[in-house]
C-alpha cells in the first residue's frame, strides 16, 4: 500500500574481483500504476 516500508535484500560477493573500487547497481520495480522503475547504486572498497 502507498506509504508502506519494506526491505531490499541485495548480495555482493568479491571473491575474484580485484583490490579497489567496485560498483554495483541494482533495479527496482515499483508495482505502482504505472510502473516505475527505480536505481540503485552501490559503491564499495574491496581491501
Amino acid at each position: 500500500a502507498p506509504g508502506e516500508e519494506g526491505v531490499i535484500k541485495a548480495k555482493f560477493d568479491s571473491r575474484g574481483r580485484p583490490k579497489g573500487e567496485q560498483r554495483k547497481t541494482v533495479f527496482v520495480d515499483a508495482t505502482t500504476a504505472p510502473t516505475q522503475q527505480h536505481q540503485l547504486n552501490f559503491k564499495v572498497e574491496i581491501e
